[in-house]
């Protein structure tokens, strides 16, 4: 078992480009801020959504539908 996932880490780490290693951080991102919106408290407001926007700005992954945080 161990040496097939020893196979297997490499030939995935090698399918890992940047692009899509971006598009699913986008992913999770858009998750996270879509599931903050619709909650009716302010910490949200306050610390999730500038925070997903750091993480945007630090990794270069602009909000491409338009829901800046």
């Amino acid at each position: 078992m161990l040496k097939v996932v020893g196979a297997l880490i490499p030939a995935l780490m090698r399918l890992l480009t940047p692009e899509l290693v971006k598009t699913a951080v986008n992913a999770f991102i858009e998750v996270i801020e879509d599931a903050a919106r619709k909650t009716t408290n302010t910490v949200d407001d306050t610390l999730v959504l500038p925070l997903c926007s750091t993480i945007r700005t630090a990794l270069n992954i602009p909000d491409e539908d338009g829901d800046n945080a």
